[in-house]
């Protein structure tokens, strides 16, 4: 299986189709990966665009989440920066609220799984 290109991104009514799928779940999780847009890596642009529209009807307001990358190696708000987040809710008229996750308070837990 090769990783999904621009031109294999899903339409509208394959989006709704997949949050059918997933029970109508409320939470959607883009892949940024890097602070900018890599073909077959991140979530494609035109895909997030689409998912914008959809989020329009769906809710008063589109709540992102990101990460700094691993090692902190470049920062969330980078990352919205590259991916163009923020341009696309403007225009699709969502309200964009972004949140950081690696700026919050951390809790160290322990994990006991033995499998």
């Amino acid at each position: 299986m090769h990783a999904a290109h621009v031109t294999d991104v899903a339409g509208k009514e394959d989006l709704l189709n997949g949050l059918e799928f997933c029970d109508g779940k409320e939470q959607v999780k883009p892949d940024f990966t890097f602070p900018d847009y890599k073909d077959g890596v991140t979530t494609p642009p035109e895909l997030l665009n689409t998912l914008s529209e959809i989020l329009k009807d769906r809710a008063e307001n589109a709540i992102v989440c990101e990460s700094d990358g691993g090692n902190h190696s470049f920062s969330g708000d980078d990352t919205f920066k590259g991916t163009n987040w923020h341009d696309i809710c403007n225009g699709t008229g969502v309200d964009f609220t972004k949140l950081i996750l690696s700026k919050g308070p951390s809790v160290f837990v322990e994990d006991n799984n033995t499998r």
